[in-house]
């Protein structure tokens, strides 16, 4: 890729960084004691340092070190070329945030709407992506896959497959032509949701082509036969079932190597169900889950976009929206920090961190 720098930041590149990236400058960034995005919280991330590090769908990132967050944005180096419309306004694309991670060298590496790059709060390091493919046609060898457990993994939300990266290195990984019998567009085989299990074995949610597992050798497609719908997040609890959800079909789980669809196990309605019958009682559904998360006592945590948040003991399900205390009906990220207990993003337009202290919830 090219960018066109500043003279102010541009510099001497050695031999591989002129092949595989392109290196910005940071601004010192706004500073402030309180944690306050005018947009929701789409990931968290707490450090080897102990840093927390918070990504936004509309105002870049903040890093927490335990006294002062500090703000960054496209007006401070984030890498963006390009404008979006989000919730009614215009923001650069690289201020929309979707994942950020650490890797074994103890570089974060951070995933926005425009960019892959490191970041160090001095220099932002853009990692030149490998050509991409529009049409299933155009994928003709795809990347052999294999898991290397040194590598983090990327979602690919406009493109087929994945993305996986380590010691500076960005490599695009296309699902294997025996699974893009649909032919058409790459993006029905893009990846929503990411997960390497405790057993190495990667999990994919497509945007339309259903749940992918590779075990190192084989691609199995564990919902093959039935509805696709999207999925939005794959999660590992401390028994090692996997949970996924798929949006309008329900929360599922997979076990003993069957897909099991929680919802309807446990009496509930999925959302495409209750949209389809106005009869069905519309407070019982468990639908449209974006993050999934297990606290100390074992409970699970479901987050919706715009259906509040569930909490489940084994027996019973417990769902809290701004009736009963939750501040917002949105909760598009849970994370459990180091110490164990569990931290919400919550909000859509102006969004926050809480904790649950067994009553309700306390912002940050």
């Amino acid at each position: 890729m090219v960018i066109t720098l500043p003279m102010a930041c541009q510099r001497h590149l050695t031999a591989q960084e002129a092949t595989n990236s392109t290196q910005i400058k940071v601004k010192p960034p706004r500073q402030d004691s309180i944690l306050s995005f005018d947009s929701m919280i789409t990931d968290i991330m707490e450090d080897s340092k102990g840093n927390l590090w918070f990504g936004s769908y509309g105002n870049g990132i903040c890093v927490y070190d335990g006294k002062t967050y500090s703000y960054y944005t496209a007006q401070h180096g984030l890498p963006s070329e390009r404008f979006h419309e989000e919730v009614s306004r215009r923001v650069p694309m690289g201020d929309l945030i979707r994942s950020i991670q650490e890797d074994a060298n103890g570089d974060i590496i951070i995933h926005s709407a425009e960019e892959i790059f490191k970041f160090n709060r001095n220099t932002i390091t853009v990692l030149d992506r490998p050509a991409e493919h529009t049409s299933i046609a155009t994928i003709k060898n795809p990347r052999r896959w294999k898991v290397e457990l040194n590598k983090l993994w990327f979602q690919a939300e406009n493109n087929n497959g994945a993305y996986t990266y380590a010691n500076g290195r960005l490599q695009h990984r296309t699902l294997p032509p025996e699974y893009l019998s649909g032919g058409g567009s790459a993006f029905q085989y893009a990846t929503y949701a990411l997960l390497k299990d405790r057993k190495n074995n990667i999990w994919l949610g497509t945007a339309e082509a259903g749940i992918m597992k590779f075990d190192g050798q084989t691609f199995t497609c564990i919902n093959a036969n039935k509805t696709k719908g999207t999925v939005r997040s794959i999660f590992e609890d401390n028994n090692g079932r996997i949970w996924i959800s798929n949006v309008l079909q329900g929360l599922n789980y997979y076990e003993k190597g069957q897909l099991v669809n929680f919802t309807k196990e446990i009496g509930y309605y999925t959302l495409s169900e209750v949209r389809n019958n106005g009869t069905l009682d519309g407070d019982k559904y468990l639908d449209g889950i974006q993050t999934i998360e297990q606290d100390e006592k074992g409970n699970m945590w479901f987050g919706s976009y715009s259906e509040g948040l569930w909490r489940y003991d084994g027996k019973n399900l417990t769902h809290f929206t701004t009736a009963n205390g939750l501040p917002s009906n949105t909760v598009k990220t849970i994370y459990k920090i180091n110490t164990g207990e569990l931290i919400f993003g919550i909000g859509l337009e102006s969004s926050g961190i809480y904790r649950f202290d067994g009553e309700g919830f306390v912002r940050m």
